[in-house]
């Protein structure tokens, strides 16, 4: 009986770890909510990863841009972040605010997003916007930041001859119409070429062009954030923890049985199926035995 037993247990397992699946699978265009916001998966995500990369299906308002970036000191410059254009409600800001880097005078003008005006609106806007910053995947290691020309390329359709990060010539006729919109334009993290003032930006018809990190008129800021799963429902598990469990549960089992059977675990699964064989053949032929024996007694 105790051998039946390890043998149910360990076809169990076994399908366990073949099947198993702890999260869900999204693909690019998908539409999720968190925290009562929408937006779009921009890269496929099977049932093996365990986060979300995510455009907002909005752009971040006047109000919100203002909320988040007004006042701001920046910290190479001492300068101020100044309040945000309006377009169509939408927060317009210049990527990078100086009183060093303007129309006439470029030389204090860099777009490192690292060292932006930008970058501090969309950290303070993912900080207020993650309920629990367990949730987040390195907050501090840009959870939140803007979309990348490399992303419109591999993963939203956009294509070029030799998308390189040179060419403004790009393809959008497999573009989805989420990605851009008639009422703004948007930056990009992504430096145009080698230059240090300007940076690629989604147009409102879908194009892809660069603009002056100085410039503020109707440039909008849309996050990008990279979400653990678990923020969306799905359960908090490791897949790699549950099955080296499994496994680890396969072994014992495996050990039990090899000492039930006496023969070794290199051969325990070919002694398995002749076990188990063996088995459905007796039943089949007592199921014989006693339909002849019931047939001879008419």
């Amino acid at each position: 009986m105790k051998k039946i037993l390890y043998i149910t247990l360990l076809f169990i397992s076994v399908f366990l770890v073949n099947e198993i699946k702890a999260y869900t699978a999204y693909k690019i265009g998908d539409v999720v909510t968190y925290n009562n916001v929408g937006y779009y998966v921009i890269k496929n995500s099977d049932n093996n990863d365990a986060t979300l990369t995510l455009l907002k299906t909005e752009p971040l308002t006047v109000e919100e841009v203002n909320q988040y970036g007004i006042g701001h000191i920046n910290r190479n410059t001492s300068s101020s972040v100044g309040t945000a254009y309006n377009a169509n409600g939408y927060g317009g800001m210049a990527y990078y605010s100086s009183d060093l880097c303007n129309l006439s005078v470029q030389s204090g003008c860099t777009n490192s997003y690292e060292d932006s005006d930008i970058k501090y609106v969309v950290d303070a806007w993912a900080q207020t916007n993650t309920v629990d910053s367990d949730l987040a995947v390195d907050l501090t290691g840009y959870s939140a930041r803007l979309l990348t020309y490399e992303e419109l390329i591999t993963n939203l359709g956009y294509s070029a001859a030799e998308p390189d990060v040179t060419t403004m010539d790009l393809n959008i006729e497999s573009v989805p119409d989420w990605v851009y919109n008639s009422n703004y334009w948007y930056w990009t993290m992504s430096q145009y070429q080698d230059e240090m003032i300007r940076v690629w930006r989604v147009g409102g018809s879908g194009n892809v062009d660069a603009l002056s990190v100085y410039d503020n008129v109707g440039r909008i800021v849309r996050p990008v954030i990279v979400l653990k799963k678990t923020a969306l429902g799905d359960k908090d598990e490791s897949i790699d923890d549950n099955i080296e469990n499994i496994k680890q549960e396969n072994d014992s089992i495996n050990e039990k049985i090899s000492k039930q059977v006496n023969v070794p675990n290199t051969y325990l699964n070919s002694s398995l199926i002749i076990i188990i064989i063996g088995f459905v053949i007796a039943g089949v032929g007592i199921v014989i035995y006693y339909k002849l024996k019931k047939r001879e007694s008419k």
